[in-house]
């Protein structure tokens, strides 16, 4: 099982190719060493869910949070 815990791009690398590079390469190595990837965007995510559809990703779940204050 191959699951991105962090992922963060700096700022003045965002909007090119750096996230994508970077979602290749975790692409290929879980290709490489796992039976299952999974990769999570949180709602507000910048990055379209399309980048994933293409490279054979599929929406398994849908995550809820009750925030209590």
């Amino acid at each position: 099982l191959l699951t991105e815990t962090f992922w963060w791009i700096p700022e003045e690398y965002r909007g090119g190719r750096a996230g994508l590079l970077l979602l290749n390469e975790f692409t290929r190595i879980g290709k490489e060493k796992a039976d299952w990837i999974f990769f999570t965007l949180e709602e507000k995510s910048p990055v379209n869910n399309r980048a994933l559809l293409k490279r054979g990703y599929k929406t398994k779940e849908h995550i809820y949070m009750l925030e209590v204050q």
